[in-house]
Order: C-alpha cells, then sequence, then structure tokens
C-alpha cells in the first residue's frame, strides 16, 4: 500500500514538470510539442514530436506563348522600266578663225638734250656786329622783418571734476529654487504565476492523463511614488552698493604761452645786373650758288601700230536631236505572306511539393525522481 502511494505521488511531479515543458517548448519551437510521458498500467513511455518533409502532388495551371502560322494578304508596290523616245534640244559650241585689226602701242626710248640749274654749296668770310650781355654784381641794403617766439607765464581758472564714494542701499532680485515631494502614480507590469490545466493526448498505451502546469501572466499595478521637483521663488533682499560721483572744483594754476612778435632785420643783398656791349667779328658762312649744265635725258615715249592677227572666235548653235530614256513607273498588287503568331494557352502540370509535418514519435523513458513544483 505505501509503495503504491509513493508511486502516485511520483506519477503527478512528472506529469506537472512534463507540462512545464511542453508550454516552454512550444513557445520557442512555434508549434510541434516538447517529448510528452504518458504513463499506464503496465510501461512508462514518452511521445516525442519530430519535423519530417514528405512530398506531396499539386496540380497547378502553366500558360505557355505557342506560335501559330497564318497567312495574310500584302498590298505592295513595285517598279516597271520602259523605254521611251525623247525629243533633246542640246547647244553646242562651234568654233571658227576669223582676221581683226588691231591697234598696239610699244615704247620707244629716246635721248633728249635738256638744261638743268643745279645749286652747290660754297664757304666765304663776312663781317658781323654781334651784341652780347657782360653779367655785373653790386651788393644793396635791404630790410625785412621776421617772427621771433617768446614763452611768458599767466594764471588760470579751471573747473576740474572731483570722484567720491558713497554708499547706498539697493534693492536685489534673485530666484531661489526649493525642493518639494509631491505623490505621483505610475503604473507597472509584473508577472503572477496561475495555474493551467491541459489534457494530454492518449499515446500507444491507452491511457490519457490531465495536467496542470503553471503559466505567468502579466498584472498592472498603479503605485503611488515620491517624486521630488524644485520649484522656483523670488527673494527680495537689500544691498549696499559703493556709488561714485563727481563734484565740481575751481582752481588755479599757472599755464606757459608762446606768443609772437615781430622784428625788423637789415642784410646787404648780391644783385647781378646784366650790360649789353657790341663788336664786329668775321662768321664762316655757308652760300648756295647756282650754275648751269647740259645733260642727255632718255625718255619714253608710246608709238601706235596697226596689225593684223587670227582670233578664234566660239559661237553656240541649238541642235534637235532624239535620245531613248529609261522611265521608272510604280504599280500596285497583292500578295500573300506567311506571318507567326504568338497564343496564350493553358496547361496544368503535376508536380511534387515539400511540405514539413510535425509526427508524434513514441520514446522509451527512465524512471526519474519526483522534482519540486516550479513556476516557469
Amino acid at each position: 500500500m505505501k509503495r503504491v502511494l509513493v508511486g502516485v505521488v511520483a506519477l503527478g511531479l512528472l506529469v506537472v514538470t512534463a507540462s512545464a515543458t511542453e508550454a516552454k517548448g512550444r513557445h520557442h519551437r512555434g508549434g510541434c510539442g516538447p517529448v510528452v510521458p504518458v504513463y499506464g498500467a503496465s510501461c512508462g513511455s514518452c511521445v516525442q514530436y519530430q519535423y519530417r518533409t514528405e512530398y506531396r502532388q499539386v496540380q497547378r495551371t502553366v500558360y505557355k506563348m505557342v506560335p501559330v502560322q497564318s497567312t495574310v494578304n500584302v498590298c505592295e508596290t513595285y517598279p516597271v522600266r520602259s523605254t521611251q523616245n525623247v525629243t533633246v534640244q542640246e547647244t553646242r559650241p562651234v568654233v571658227r578663225n576669223e582676221e581683226r585689226t588691231v591697234t598696239v602701242y610699244r615704247q620707244v626710248v629716246e635721248n633728249v638734250r635738256q638744261k638743268q640749274t643745279s645749286y652747290r654749296c660754297e664757304t666765304e668770310t663776312q663781317e658781323r656786329q654781334v651784341t652780347y650781355l657782360v653779367p655785373k654784381t653790386t651788393y644793396v641794403q635791404r630790410s625785412y622783418t621776421v617772427c621771433v617766439p617768446e614763452t611768458r607765464t599767466e594764471q588760470r581758472n579751471v573747473t576740474v571734476c572731483v570722484p567720491y564714494t558713497t554708499q547706498e542701499a539697493r534693492t536685489v532680485s534673485s530666484t531661489v529654487y526649493r525642493t518639494v515631494q509631491e505623490s505621483v502614480p505610475q503604473t507597472y507590469t509584473t508577472w503572477t504565476c496561475q495555474p493551467v490545466v491541459q489534457t494530454v493526448p492518449c499515446g500507444p498505451c491507452g491511457a490519457c492523463t490531465t495536467v496542470c502546469s503553471y503559466q505567468r501572466v502579466p498584472q498592472t499595478v498603479t503605485v503611488n511614488v515620491n517624486v521630488t521637483r524644485c520649484v522656483p521663488q523670488t527673494v527680495n533682499r537689500t544691498v549696499n552698493v559703493n556709488v561714485t560721483r563727481y563734484r565740481n572744483e575751481n582752481r588755479t594754476i599757472n599755464v606757459q604761452v608762446c606768443g609772437m612778435r615781430n622784428e625788423t632785420r637789415t642784410v646787404n643783398v648780391p644783385v647781378t645786373t646784366c650790360e649789353r656791349q657790341t663788336k664786329t667779328v668775321n662768321v664762316n658762312v655757308n652760300v648756295m650758288r647756282p650754275y648751269t649744265t647740259y645733260v642727255n635725258v632718255p625718255v619714253c615715249r608710246v608709238v601706235p601700230e596697226q596689225k593684223t592677227i587670227n582670233v578664234r572666235v566660239c559661237e553656240y548653235k541649238t541642235v534637235n536631236r532624239t535620245v531613248q530614256r529609261e522611265v521608272v513607273t510604280y504599280k500596285t498588287r497583292t500578295v500573300q505572306r506567311p506571318v507567326t503568331t504568338y497564343q496564350c494557352q493553358a496547361e496544368v502540370v503535376t508536380e511534387n511539393v515539400p511540405v514539413t509535418v510535425c509526427v508524434p514519435v513514441v520514446i522509451q523513458a527512465a524512471p526519474v525522481c519526483a522534482p519540486q513544483p516550479a513556476c516557469y
């Protein structure tokens, strides 16, 4: 009887542990369950879920572009060449020789005796009257006035500003911050453990078990929190301030005054004057004198002459002649041309698609000790 009670307690603890492990495994793996222990009357086994890839046949519709051959009527323009006789007017040059009389001018050079007057430079001595200036210096007494500076001392009355300091009471405003305690509500989120009852599916041993597990649930709590803040406050206080002022005072001072006086002075000044004097001198003068000579000068003149020459004269005549020319005309005809077009056709195709499924697998589990209940 005692062994049966110990076995039932151990079974309950293992079920609780397995349920918590399953909840945590589902949270991490997103769908496929963890190892779940299943206990029967005569065997102890666990169910483990594994991922397996299977290939399934899936039908889908595929659209293809299929070429289609067809014939269309095309209207085309083609050239037709033919030969026609055309009368053409041509202008042809005709060259002939013709005698013409022309006047030709030729140059003839002749020597002509001409009278020529030339000038030549000759030097001769001539008497000339020359006037020149002779400088003469004399001393003359002159008077002039100069300004002589002099300094004297005078007494002057002046007004000066003398500073003095006094203390005055002034009111000064300043801002002081003081701390104030206030109660402010704040919201916090806490996690609590709540029991959750789950039913484990039946395993190969034919036993279905109800498992009790714990789950963390968020809970919002509002708490009053003491907060310290600074409050500004204006404070007026009286202080003594040194104030500088000025007062006027009359004083007598000695001042150096600079003045100017006029003074007459005498000085001997050299004065230079010029006197005119005349004298006779011999001067060499260049004189241009003419003289006449006879020289032979070549003179060129133009003499006209009559001359007969042969001249080639070009005349143009118009001639009609018949020529054959190629004429191109265009005609229209209808021609059948092959055309390839593409049509979209639907086709059903069967394909093998890999699918991942979660399959339960029963494994043998060794007996374990019952752990203490814990909250996850």
